[in-house]
């Protein structure tokens, strides 16, 4: 599943809260009052691209990247962005790169923004060589890491790389 997901301590407890709304276009979120600024994580990851298609397009898709801020402040209305999975290809095509996403901005934050959280989607694979996953230095947060990237195309196929998360980089793909 993808999605934005973040925990606030709201009263002494923990809730998290996972936005999953339709993929690829800005939407908008309503900060719940009893929301906490002072303690609350946000968690962002980027969408995969697809691998390609072909003798000489086939190498794997890449994992996107993974972005994490702490203590972000927030009220009233904010805007997200879900990022959209590279989609298959016909024969003879390279893959499609996965999109951005993104919280608390309108599009994808630069590096430094400091209340903004964005991580960027894997890129499309060139030929036979495998994406690229999506960069850390690419994204926007307090912690990130870099998606796995695709393997090259060898023999029949490529592999795909996986998506970062909580503990470290996405692993690459491999035969």
């Amino acid at each position: 599943q993808r999605g934005t997901s973040f925990t606030g301590i709201a009263a002494g407890a923990t809730k998290t809260i996972f936005l999953t709304s339709p993929a690829g276009s800005n939407q908008t979120w309503t900060v719940p009052a009893d929301f906490n600024s002072a303690s609350n994580t946000v968690i962002t990851i980027g969408a995969g691209s697809s691998g390609g298609s072909g003798t000489s397009h086939g190498a794997g898709g890449a994992g996107g990247a993974f972005a994490l801020r702490s203590n972000v402040t927030l009220s009233g209305s904010i805007t997200y962005q879900i990022g959209t999975g590279g989609t298959g290809v016909s024969a003879g095509n390279n893959g499609v790169a996965g999109g951005d996403t993104w919280f608390n901005s309108a599009s994808m934050p630069a590096s430094g923004t400091a209340t903004a959280v964005g991580a960027k989607g894997g890129s499309a694979n060139a030929g036979t060589t495998g994406a690229v996953g999506g960069l850390a230095s690419a994204s926007c947060g307090s912690t990130k890491y870099n998606g796995g990237s695709g393997s090259n195309y060898s023999s029949n196929a490529g592999s795909g790389g996986g998506a970062a998360g909580a503990n470290g980089a996405g692993g690459n793909g491999g035969l």
